[in-house]
């Protein structure tokens, strides 16, 4: 049945950017890991970025399991061709992953990339209501499957733009997480407002 939903919801796009969502974030770091050591088994070169502190730690940790690099969105480094490019979560501003996107357009030559996310991130905690977590649950997806479609990454998108589009992306430039990125956010927006 999931297979049916994936079939469903995969949307052409650019298959070099891949959107894969999870239930949870464990299953996330499980997933990202996986692609890690796949692309490593395979010779390729492999880049697990982030874009908040706390998840670049566990980005290291992957990174190092796999003989890879670790790096924020915000300091990519050179990467030889064919890396695979290992995203371990969206920005809730859609200025920052456009940012991101741009840097990896012109850095990182024919990189493959999969940008992860979970429904616990702060974002898509957001948008993704109880009702959906049970049709999810009700059609059997199991915390180690994942969703990968076009579709999602286009409807994450239009939550940040709704979200957060019309605050400052750089409105908590030290913060630690996503969360306290939103939350920092929100408080900006709304004292403007």
């Amino acid at each position: 049945m999931l297979g049916f939903l994936k079939t469903l919801f995969s949307v052409g796009g650019r298959p070099a950017w891949r959107e894969i969502v999870w239930l949870s974030t464990a299953a996330k770091l499980r997933g990202v890991r996986a692609a890690a050591k796949e692309a490593a088994d395979a010779g390729r070169p492999v880049l697990v970025v982030s874009h908040f502190p706390d998840v670049l730690r566990a980005a290291e940790a992957v990174a190092e399991e796999c003989g890879g690099t670790a790096a924020s969105a915000n300091d990519l480094p050179r990467t030889p061709r064919g890396a695979a490019v290992l995203v371990c979560e969206r920005h809730p501003h859609p200025a920052k992953d456009d940012a991101l996107a741009a840097a990896v357009a012109e850095e990182l030559e024919d990189a493959d990339v999969q940008v992860h996310s979970s429904l616990d991130d702060p974002v898509l905690k957001v948008v993704v209501t109880d009702a959906v977590r049970r049709m999810l649950d009700q059609v059997g997806m199991e915390d180690d499957e994942a969703i990968e479609s076009a579709m999602v990454g286009r409807r994450i998108r239009l939550a940040q733009e709704k979200l957060f589009g019309q605050t400052d992306p750089d409105a908590c430039p030290n913060a630690g997480s996503a969360e306290e990125w939103v939350r920092a956010a929100l408080a900006d927006r709304d004292r403007r407002a």
